[in-house]
């Protein structure tokens, strides 16, 4: 993740060595010592400690203690650019093995996806010789293996919010958490229909069928609504890693 620029300590008119002390020389007191000598060489009673005495050593004490202060400041600058460093390679391991589980998991959706859509269509077209028995058992078998799968891979994606900062990798997670849980509450729901579907696609009977789609419009409403939330969530966290160049 690009690190921001530090401003330079120094203020821009400082283009040379910084300097510490008061014009003039050195440390702050050579400037001043050939007065001091001709002062010494002038008058023979030592110069009177006045309360301004001791000013430019403790101009230079603050000046020191100015330096030192930013130093430390510098120092947890770059421990902590050092730890945004390492969670960022974190962010990235967390991101990459969520996204590898996701793969799996979607291959799974799809497969359980087409296997319901081929029961729903027969049931809606009234052509009942075209189910597949198999595919109505696959559709419950196929269930009870996603939802623990989809929960975990959620878990996967959640690990990145414990991270500190790195809120765009957060707000990848977060879409992808949102595409999940639309996605389980889609498996159940589809799994629910087909199991009271079930036995009247048995049976064979078209009217009691018919009669069973329209009781169940309100949940097949539902899956269609969820199904889009699901895509639109997904759609944005994949928008979000393209935009913030999460990579892989």
């Amino acid at each position: 993740m690009p690190v921001n620029r530090v401003r330079p300590i120094l203020a821009p008119r400082a283009r040379g060595r910084a300097r510490l002390g008061p014009p003039g020389g050195g440390c702050g007191h050579a400037g001043h010592m050939g007065l001091l000598a001709n002062n010494r060489s002038r008058q023979k009673k030592p110069i009177a400690v006045g309360p301004r005495a001791g000013r430019k050593g403790g101009n230079m004490k603050k000046v020191l203690v100015g330096v030192s202060v930013v130093l430390i400041g510098l120092a947890a600058l770059f421990a902590a650019a050092g730890c945004s460093s390492g969670d960022t390679a974190t962010a990235r391991q967390y991101m990459k093995t969520a996204d590898t589980a996701y793969a799996a998991v979607n291959s799974e959706l799809t497969t359980l996806s087409s296997k319901a859509t081929a029961v729903f269509t027969a049931a809606l077209s009234g052509n009942l010789s075209s189910v597949n028995p198999a595919d109505i058992s696959s559709v419950a078998t196929t269930t009870a293996k996603l939802l623990p799968q989809i929960a975990a891979v959620k878990s996967s994606y959640q690990k990145m919010n414990g991270l500190s900062g790195l809120q765009e990798y957060k707000d990848y997670a977060n879409a992808m958490v949102k595409a999940l849980d639309a996605d389980a509450a889609i498996v159940s729901a589809g799994a629910a229909l087909v199991a009271k579907l079930q036995p009247i696609l048995a049976s064979g009977d078209v009217a009691a069928l018919n009669a069973a789609i329209q009781q169940s419009m309100t949940e097949i409403t539902r899956i269609q609504t969820l199904q889009k939330a699901a895509e639109t969530s997904y759609a944005n966290a994949q928008k979000i890693k393209k935009d913030k160049n999460l990579g892989q």
